[in-house]
């Protein structure tokens, strides 16, 4: 191994024969530290408390989660459209509130404007938008 080395802890857990192998190559290999006993942890499985050395760089690296740079304009448009999104769900939300809370109300409108309607096309003020031979709205 090239460069500096660095002691690093970890955690070995596994079969008594497997803890046993990896603690026999970190020896073999010289990047042993130290070893704490296996402590059993039921069904012939093991843990193990150990110091290595390890790569500068790999001690940093291990020790961190990746990260994945996103551009800033990706997160301002998702960011909108998200925004957006959310105030159109609660903008369907309260108009569905408000017609179920007003639902005879509607009605009753609905029921006055079309006999209004009906009330004047009959009376000769207003038409429906056909017009018959003798309409003055044409």
């Amino acid at each position: 191994m090239s460069g500096e080395l660095r002691p690093v802890a970890r955690v070995i857990v596994g079969d008594v024969d497997q803890v046993a192998a990896a603690i026999r190559a970190a020896e073999r290999r010289g990047t042993l530290v130290s070893a704490r006993r296996p402590v059993p942890l039921g069904h012939r499985r093991v843990r193990a408390d150990v110091v290595l050395l390890e790569p500068a760089h790999a001690a940093l690296e291990s020790g961190r989660r990746r990260r994945v740079r996103v551009p800033w304009p990706v997160v301002v448009v998702a960011g909108t459209v998200l925004a957006l999104l959310a105030g159109l769900f609660v903008l369907a939300a309260l108009v569905t509130t408000w017609v179920a809370a007003h639902a005879g109300q509607i009605l009753g409108v609905a029921v006055g404007v079309a006999l209004a309607l009906t009330l004047l096309s009959r009376s000769g003020v207003a038409c429906r938008g056909i017009h018959c031979p003798g309409c003055p709205h044409r």
